[in-house]
């Protein structure tokens, strides 16, 4: 990995680019069927960053036309997660060994998946790996992941990576995944409803007012929600340090 390296970077929302963009340099920007690009140059490599949007059609579309613009050495789903295994803890860091889906099983590649573990570890991370399951809607409850994590095997659950997957497999590309856990499996999220927009993943402030006057514990779920997130963020920040190094 001595020599530059193109990677594409995929991740579904703002907050999830974050800690790559801020370690990136040269950079140009513009956009794509709604999705927003970055390009620029981080450590040794040269990234294609794209933030997709949430949702399993939204990430493959963008994927898909982010791969057919040059020859890339890897594609990495980078971004957070819901645990499923008891084990994990927010902030946690995980590697997919593969991507669960309705269509079938995606193995991710051995060599970048082993080079992001690496990374997890030269940033002193705990990251463990495992199975992760892509669903097309939200598992909000204890019981639904109990449920999931008993039928997949899954250790945790995303919803974009088989669009990524699925993309980057079509193109020849490696394709790996490494996520931080922001609920965990005993967490009880708020059903996001129409006051989250799934392309920005901004908040839309007088849907959630609206929200909260009728389910006034929203505020609670959503406070701890944001503490979460921004030990995913941290995590990923460290993550990104060592494997951009």
């Amino acid at each position: 990995m001595s020599s530059v390296r193109r990677l594409a970077v995929i991740a579904a929302l703002p907050w999830e680019c974050r800690p790559l963009l801020r370690r990136m340099s040269h950079v140009e920007s513009g956009s794509h069927g709604g999705a927003r690009l970055w390009r620029g140059r981080a450590g040794r490599s040269e990234v294609w960053l794209m933030q997709t949007g949430i949702g399993i059609d939204r990430a493959e579309r963008a994927t898909a036309w982010l791969l057919g613009q040059k020859d890339f050495a890897g594609c990495l789903s980078i971004g957070c997660a819901g645990a499923l295994s008891p084990d994990l803890t927010s902030g946690a860091l995980i590697a997919a060994e593969s991507v669960v889906a309705a269509h079938g099983r995606i193995s991710s590649d051995a060599a970048l998946t082993a080079a992001v573990i690496a990374a997890g570890e030269k940033a002193g991370l705990h990251i463990s790996s495992g199975a992760f399951l892509c669903s097309p809607t939200l598992l909000a409850t204890a019981t639904q992941k109990f449920g999931a994590h008993h039928r997949h095997g899954a250790v945790a659950v995303e919803m974009e990576g088989s669009g990524i997957a699925a993309a980057a497999a079509r193109a020849t590309v490696p394709f790996a995944a490494v996520r931080a856990v922001l609920d965990t499996a005993v967490t009880e999220l708020p059903e996001p409803g129409a006051y989250l927009d799934p392309v920005s993943g901004a908040i839309r402030w007088r849907v959630l007012l609206g929200e909260v006057s009728q389910r006034p514990a929203t505020v609670f779920h959503l406070a701890r929600l944001g503490f979460a997130m921004r030990a995913a963020e941290r995590s990923l920040s460290r993550f990104c340090a060592a494997f951009f190094a």
